[in-house]
């Protein structure tokens, strides 16, 4: 509910992921970065953590946890890069 921007007009989120643990959820958009916000997201509450590195909209965000180390993987679009994020809050 509350990742969509103001202004935006509900297509410029690509994909939505919570944590294991259920205390962030991050969404990848159309703007190149990836958003990070605490869990539960609820309309117009909060401000994200807002990371960049790709070049083109963010199809795929998903949280990894690897032996408790909480990590994001994120996918490019057309820069087809993939980015491992472990500066997770």
């Amino acid at each position: 509910m509350g990742v969509f921007p103001h202004g935006a007009d509900g297509s410029d989120i690509n994909c939505v992921d919570a944590s294991a643990d259920r205390r962030f959820v991050v969404a990848g958009d159309d703007f190149s970065t990836i958003c990070i916000y605490n869990f539960p997201v609820l309309k117009n509450s909060q401000e994200c953590r807002r990371l960049t590195g790709h070049s083109e909209h963010v199809p795929k965000a998903r949280f990894y946890d690897d032996n408790g180390d909480a990590m994001i993987i994120s996918i490019g679009g057309n820069d087809r890069t993939i980015i491992q994020w472990k500066e997770v809050p």
